[in-house]
């Protein structure tokens, strides 16, 4: 609870609403018969959240010992914190996936791709806080962590199989000769229009929950709350 609210803060700004964007993008190219562009807004969009689910991490990485003792009040969070930011890369590249998918009208592939991401994420959360439970509070809850790690590798790959099936077939490239390749930038253009309203409002929400993730627990402690008292009662 006092990890996930900032995790979920640094998705947003790392996936910056380009999912929601894409769909959109792809079901007007399909719907021009234009299967070519769709999957290159859907190429483009993968190397862009690849690169910031890749980079935005790695940032965060160097400055983890620095920033998350200002952010988060129970030290024993940070190894949940740590094991969850890889989540974040995996996470960037299924909203692509599933981007393309909603765009074509094809939900199958996000169906079965979260259902086997659940189950998973379940097993093996349910293993490793029993497994490591005994090695301290601490290490169970970052055991979930592992745990989502592990549910959203599966789903990935669900969507990865579903993606290269459903867009080997030659016969859906075909692009009218009159109409001509754009650019990347001009591409980029189109997302960046699409995506910011849904960014903005996608971080002040989720600004919102880290605040209460950080001051929550600070006040109490202010308030005469032990440590383990105010993460308690959060």
């Amino acid at each position: 609870e006092m990890v996930f609210p900032i995790i979920t803060l640094v998705l947003v700004l790392t996936t910056a609403g380009i999912p929601v964007a894409l769909a959109n993008l792809v079901a007007n190219y399909k719907g021009e018969g234009n299967d070519f562009l769709a999957l290159l807004v859907t190429r483009y969009s993968f190397l862009l959240l690849s690169a910031s689910g890749i980079l935005l991490p790695a940032f965060i990485v160097q400055f983890a010992p620095w920033l998350l003792p200002k952010v988060i009040a129970d030290p024993r969070a940070y190894w949940a914190f740590m094991t969850l930011l890889p989540v974040i890369f995996f996470v960037s590249i299924s909203s692509v996936f599933r981007g393309y998918f909603q765009g074509i009208g094809y939900m199958l592939p996000i169906a079965l791709g979260q259902l086997f991401e659940q189950v998973l994420r379940f097993l093996v959360g349910i293993f490793l806080v029993i497994f490591l439970l005994p090695y301290g509070l601490e290490f169970s809850a970052a055991g979930l962590g592992f745990a989502v790690l592990f549910g959203e590798f599966g789903g990935v790959i669900v969507l990865i199989l579903f993606y290269f099936g459903k867009s080997s077939n030659k016969k859906e490239l075909k692009m009218a000769a009159s109409s001509p390749i754009p650019s990347f930038n001009t591409l980029l253009k189109k997302l960046a229009i699409l995506a910011l309203p849904v960014t903005l409002s996608r971080i002040i929400s989720s600004f919102i929950l880290s605040i209460k993730a950080v001051m929550i627990p600070n006040r109490l402690q202010i308030a005469g709350a032990t440590l383990e008292q105010a993460t308690q009662a959060y």
